[in-house]
């Protein structure tokens, strides 16, 4: 015989499964430092822990750049029955380290103006983009200075990365022009030239390591200083050329002008002759020429020197010309003029004709002039005289 009683259990599961842990706390990193998300594991009080399902799930807000952004991170315990339970972290990662430049600025340097260096490429890293991402600027800015080949550089090199985090470095380079230009030529050597064969004063270039040709100023100058007379002195010639930083060099020539050639006349040497007493020429004037100086500074002195001969109007003049230039030198032409008296004196009056006189009326011998072509009368001798010839009777 039985009896039977029955009764009915309902066995249900309504609890969460339980993390083992707190939900990790709210928290800010660097881009560089966001921490992998964690396992945790919870607790059931029906399930056992490897039937206990924990899911982690991670969502990415993005913010104002590649770096800057929220993750939100969850973990998701389910048990057997369903049951669920939810934690939750914020990390707000952000990007606040500047990029880092491979090489420390390059130092400031003082350069001649040509030898400035071009602006080298400097790379960079950052701690959170790829060097891909980071925009290096070069810049340089010139100052000018007190001309134009003397400024300053002022260089930087500006790295920045996805979220606008930058550095700077800066090089200042102060650039000089202290080198003079150089002639294309040495100077001339010093020479010394004849009055009529000075050189023209040449025209020379010259070439400068920072300053184009064009921005080159050559000056020529030439001194002269006098000597002991006109044409003979001596020219002191210059050529210097300037930068455009005042930087100059001068090359100098001297040139010794002399006068050593005589003047030349502009005539033959007048002929020695033979003339008679009343046909002496007047000596003639004679120019001449000279390869200095002017015709006007050219001295002709003439001299004439008599030399007596067996009478008064028989006698040698001897004529010379004298040219003499500014500088002393001197041509002398010389001419011989021999003068003599072959002509007799004319009488100036009528002879007395022939006749016949009576012994008691003979006339007194007559006075009688004469004329010559080169005495005065004065200087003429009238002699007279007188034979008689005895005839027949006393």
């Amino acid at each position: 015989n039985d009896t039977t009683i029955t009764q009915v259990i309902h066995v249900q599961d309504t609890t969460a499964p339980v993390f083992a842990v707190a939900a990790p706390a709210d928290t800010t990193v660097d881009c560089n430092s966001v921490p992998a998300q964690p396992v945790i594991t919870a607790t059931d009080n029906c399930s056992v822990t490897p039937n206990i399902t924990v899911v982690r799930n991670e969502v990415r807000t993005n913010g104002t750049c590649p770096n800057t952004y929220i993750l939100t991170r969850t973990w998701t315990a389910t048990d057997e029955c369903g049951n669920d339970t939810t934690i939750t972290q914020v990390i707000n990662v952000r990007d606040t380290a500047a990029p880092r430049f491979d090489v420390v600025a390059p130092a400031d340097t003082t350069v001649d103006c040509n030898s400035v260096p071009a602006q080298p490429v400097i790379n960079a890293t950052d701690n959170c983009s790829a060097t891909g991402n980071i925009t290096i600027t070069r810049n340089e800015v010139r100052t000018n200075g007190s001309c134009a080949n003397s400024y300053t550089l002022t260089r930087t090199w500006t790295a920045v990365d996805e979220c606008g985090n930058d550095t700077t470095i800066t090089q200042v380079i102060n650039v000089r022009d202290t080198a003079a230009p150089r002639f294309d030529v040495v100077a001339p050597a010093d020479t010394t030239v004849n009055c009529d064969a000075v050189p023209a004063q040449p025209v020379f270039n010259a070439t400068d390591n920072c300053s184009a040709t064009g921005n080159i100023t050559i000056t020529r100058n030439e001194v002269r200083t006098n000597g002991t007379c006109a044409n003979s002195y001596t020219l002191t010639r210059t050529w210097t050329a300037v930068d455009e930083c005042g930087n100059d060099t001068t090359i100098t020539q001297i040139i010794h002008v002399q006068d050593t050639t005589a003047p030349v006349f502009t005539v033959i040497v007048p002929a020695d002759t033979t003339v008679d007493c009343n046909s002496v020429p007047a000596q003639a004037v004679i120019t001449a020429t000279d390869n200095c100086s002017a015709t006007g500074n050219i001295t002709i002195t003439r001299n004439e020197v008599r030399t007596n001969g067996t009478c008064a109007n028989s006698y040698t003049l001897t004529r010379t010309w004298t040219a003499v230039d500014e500088c002393g030198n001197d041509t002398t032409i010389t001419q011989v003029v021999h003068v003599q008296d072959t002509t007799a004196p004319v009488v100036t009056t009528i002879i007395p004709a022939a006749r016949t006189v009576d012994c008691d009326a003979v006339p007194v011998q007559e006075d009688i002039t004469a004329t010559d072509n080169c005495s005065a009368v004065p200087n003429i001798s009238v002699v007279k005289n007188e034979v008689r010839t005895n005839g027949a009777c006393a």
